[in-house]
């Protein structure tokens, strides 16, 4: 909206209230967090980032990019921007904002999924009872050009398919109970598919690198 006296262009009143909302919250309960973690801390522990996201499930801060038909807030990109701006300001807040808290979005491609993929995989994280998954596309070869850079392969085997490569940089894969490896299943730019990769999936491993 614009100011009808200066034609400066101002918040929505919703989003001001969200803004604030945010903010409340960064100063009770994040930034008091990030005071008592190591310096060369990479999150917070379990237990604490689930006491913190049930305080943003209480205030509404939850799945806020999901869809509201999915069960989420429906947040427009403005007023995603509004929520990023301020849970950034913290330590770790260009990789974690709001050290995790505002969590509950699934992987963006799990809204094209079968119902029964939905409900298995994506509907526990809108509800908070799972945690975040990984979204695996970056490999050695490069990660800005997926087309050209993904070079590991989904071949068809009689149980389903077999993945064989190896991707880097997945934020959230050593602690995630699923994950969407993307690999390719033919040539060019439609021959890339997408597999959910359960934790405990036979021969699949993942470490944090520092």
């Amino acid at each position: 909206m614009t100011d009808q006296q200066t034609g400066a262009w101002e918040l929505p009143e919703e989003l001001v209230m969200l803004r604030d909302t945010v903010r409340r919250f960064m100063d009770a309960h994040v930034h008091p967090l990030e005071e008592k973690l190591d310096h060369d801390s990479v999150g917070l522990p379990r237990e604490q980032l689930v006491d913190l996201q049930a305080k943003a499930r209480d205030l509404g801060l939850w799945a806020l990019q999901t869809p509201e038909e999915y069960g989420g807030a429906g947040l427009s990109v403005l007023g995603q921007v509004v929520v990023a701006e301020e849970a950034a300001k913290c330590r770790m807040g260009a990789f974690f904002p709001a050290l995790g808290a505002f969590g509950g979005n699934p992987p963006n491609i799990m809204f094209k999924a079968t119902a029964e993929q939905f409900e298995k995989y994506a509907r526990p994280i809108i509800d908070g009872t799972m945690s975040k998954a990984y979204t695996a596309i970056t490999e050695a070869s490069g990660g800005s050009d997926p087309a050209r850079a993904i070079k590991l392969k989904a071949v068809r085997s009689a149980d389903g398919y077999v993945l064989n490569g190896s991707k880097m940089w997945i934020s959230h894969a050593p602690g995630a109970d699923w994950g969407v490896v993307y690999a390719r299943t033919g040539e060019g730019r439609q021959g890339i598919s997408a597999f959910i990769l359960e934790k405990d999936t036979p021969a699949s491993r993942s470490a944090a690198s520092r």
